[in-house]
């Protein structure tokens, strides 16, 4: 019941889009499952926390976005959480870890900033389209294919087709590693028609 709690993939969605004006709304609802239990272990605490931070220091490792000092400043807290002992200190544990980062998002958004983050939230949701392409992503936000191309490149120092498919090979290593999916299977539901494309693709990129 803990386990079926933890929806990591809204936490995942929340690190990556959330404002900090959102901070409040966000942690009391991921933790509302732990929050609303009657009676609740330390050790319930604990284990709620721990994938909490799991979850949020492989953002952390596997985003290029965040500096040295944000990553410096969840540490101590992250070393803090077998301290935790009643729900309180557990949302305020988790509001703490999350400010900087947040924080970070604000004070670092440029001026593309806006569309920069809508082109991410196109590909989180329609990566599995395999006709997903940049001019579908520019028609979707309404800036030209060559004008989009340009400013995200600069921003994000990378290609969206390279931001497309290093989004399908982590949601395909995620199917890899909780599924029993066949490969081809894995291959459709991350937007390649050709599983064969797939797998050259996940050699290349992973290794």
């Amino acid at each position: 019941e803990l386990m079926q709690s933890f929806d990591r993939r809204k936490l995942i969605h929340f690190l990556k889009f959330g404002q900090l004006n959102q901070l409040d709304s966000f942690v009391q609802s991921y933790a509302r499952f732990i929050y609303q239990k009657q009676e609740l272990s330390n050790v319930f605490l604990y284990y709620f926390l721990l994938d909490f931070t799991i979850t949020l220091r492989h953002h952390l490792d596997e985003s290029n976005q965040y500096d040295s000092h944000c990553k410096e400043r969840i540490e101590p807290l992250e070393n803090s959480i077998h301290q935790v002992r009643t729900k309180e200190e557990m949302i305020d544990l988790m509001k703490k870890m999350l400010y900087p980062l947040l924080v970070h998002h604000d004070q670092h958004s440029s001026k593309y900033g806006k569309v920069i983050q809508q082109v991410k939230q196109v590909v989180a949701s329609r990566y599995h389209d395999s006709s997903l392409s940049l001019q579908a992503i520019a028609k979707e936000v309404n800036i030209s294919a060559s004008y989009l191309s340009n400013i995200f490149s600069k921003e994000m120092e990378q290609t969206i087709t390279e931001y497309l498919t290093k989004t399908r090979m982590e949601q395909a290593k995620i199917l890899l590693q909780t599924t029993d999916h066949k490969t081809y299977e894995i291959a459709y539901k991350v937007g390649f028609n050709d599983s064969h494309y797939f797998c050259h693709t996940f050699k290349k990129t992973t290794g």
